[in-house]
């Protein structure tokens, strides 16, 4: 069988560990209990790492210089007709039927949709996301990486192997070109599905780094450590906030300084924290400012210790 796996320390990717719900919890990290304890490995202290940079101000002579993930991939700009395509993956261990798949567009995408234009709203942005094309029952032939970080490892080939099926011989680039025509969308966000617990990252390039596949989203059912009893919704958050990293957000949960920071600052902020209730998020200024809805950049960023 053919693996497309990539390790991150070697073309570094964007992935997200998802931060969890109520607190600046990973839920990657969280035992069956729902208990969490953070890593030694975080234990560097804001003024430890503020020592190493005093009065330390991020030179630049455009605002793009401090945007890190931005534009560099298929995802450009999160603003204008938005289409969504949705491939629900089955594999060799887990299946979708058509309830299931809708039932996880109910209360999953739709919600973390409305949240990312409610937010644009108050960013003073206009977007329209619209679910275009569902795909129920596309086969993933191989075995897809659940946890980034228990293994340094991702998925990267989701979206070609659903384009092969499709009759795009493994040319994601054409289904998508073809897909822009057909929905006359300003954006395609392309979201894979897989019917089974897993910590969702997004597949977006960095900087002089290889990268031959569509930007798009490796999302679960369920969280990692999840009994599959979460409320109908547990979901709508972690859409919204790998949504957000195509378009280049960056999390607010690593590293500690930052977390710290950004805890008093944007407590609530969907890159700090994906809770359970979506309602309970807020998308910040530094959020908007690296998605590019504002050019407007916040002292925040500027910090040393950020």
């Amino acid at each position: 069988m053919r693996r497309r796996l990539i390790l991150l320390c070697l073309l570094g990717f964007t992935m997200c560990v998802l931060c969890g719900c109520q607190w600046m919890i990973d839920r990657d990290l969280l035992p069956g209990d729902g208990t969490t304890t953070f890593p030694d490995s975080d234990a560097t202290t804001m003024s430890d790492e503020a020592d190493k940079t005093e009065n330390h101000v991020p030179a630049y002579t455009d605002v793009n210089e401090l945007r890190t993930d931005y534009q560099l991939g298929s995802c450009q700009d999160l603003s204008g007709n938005v289409a969504v395509i949705l491939f629900f993956m089955d594999d060799f261990e887990s299946s979708w039927t058509l309830e299931e798949a809708d039932k996880y567009i109910v209360e999953e995408v739709k919600p973390g949709l409305e949240f990312l234009e409610q937010q644009a709203g108050v960013h003073g942005v206009e977007l329209n996301l619209t679910v275009a094309q569902t795909y129920v029952s596309m086969y993933y032939n191989d075995e897809v990486i659940t946890s980034m970080a228990l293994t340094g490892m991702v998925t990267i080939d989701t979206v070609k192997q659903a384009a092969y099926q499709l009759g795009y011989s493994y040319s994601d680039e054409a289904l998508l070109a073809d897909q822009m025509q057909e929905f006359q969308a300003d954006e395609i966000v392309y979201l894979t599905v897989f019917h089974k617990n897993g910590t969702a990252y997004a597949i977006n390039p960095k900087r002089e780094a290889e990268f031959d596949v569509v930007e798009h989203c490796v999302l679960f059912a369920w969280d990692l450590y999840s009994d599959g009893n979460d409320p109908g919704g547990a979901q709508a958050s972690v859409v919204a906030h790998e949504i957000l990293h195509l378009y280049g957000a960056e999390d607010f949960y690593t590293p500690y300084s930052r977390k710290t920071l950004a805890s008093f600052v944007y407590p609530d902020d969907i890159m700090l924290r994906t809770a359970y209730d979506i309602r309970e998020n807020q998308l910040g200024d530094a959020t908007a400012f690296y998605i590019g809805w504002s050019d407007e950049v916040p002292d925040v960023i500027l910090k040393p210790w950020w």
